[in-house]
């Protein structure tokens, strides 16, 4: 009798760790799963530090524009902000986007931006276009008299050759 006590409780230990075993792959497996999925989504980010038009950008301010492209949702996000000088037209080249992002983005021709910035003068504040060259040039259109722009852009590329 002791014997059989002993067998069945072995084999409720060996049926336990069976199914311990089994739910334990289950958890690797999804694991594995979730690191390759963040690891897919952190390749899929595209960052770059734009190239300012200093022959119009006040280098005294402290700007700072983020560019960062997802290649997943083909989502372009450009935020920050610029202090401008020597604006002589209402058209002006503010940076350029690097080249791995518009790579990335895979697009050959200009795009106009709906919304580009929003820009302050002395005397107002108003919203202003932007374009988008195929080479990454990222211009606005607004008034000549303009002395900072505060960008906050996102942009859906999927769309874009």
């Amino acid at each position: 009798q002791t014997g059989e006590t002993a067998q069945r409780s072995a084999q409720t230990a060996q049926t336990t760790a069976e199914s311990a075993n089994t739910l334990a792959g289950k958890a690797m497996s999804k694991a594995n799963k979730n690191e390759g999925d963040i690891i897919s989504l952190k390749s899929s980010i595209v960052t770059g530090i734009p190239v300012y038009n200093y022959s119009i950008i006040d280098d005294s301010y402290s700007n700072k524009v983020y560019i960062t492209f997802d290649k997943t949702s083909r989502m372009l996000y450009i935020n920050g902000e610029i202090k401008v000088k020597n604006v002589q037209s209402s058209s002006a080249k503010l940076f350029t986007i690097p080249s791995n992002i518009i790579e990335a983005i895979g697009f050959t021709t200009t795009r106009t931006l709906i919304v580009g910035a929003f820009m302050t003068t002395a005397t107002r504040f108003g919203s202003v276009n932007g374009q988008l060259f195929a080479n990454g040039d990222y211009t606005v259109t607004g008034d000549a008299q303009a002395t900072y722009y505060s960008i906050s852009s996102a942009i859906y590329t999927g769309e874009w050759e």
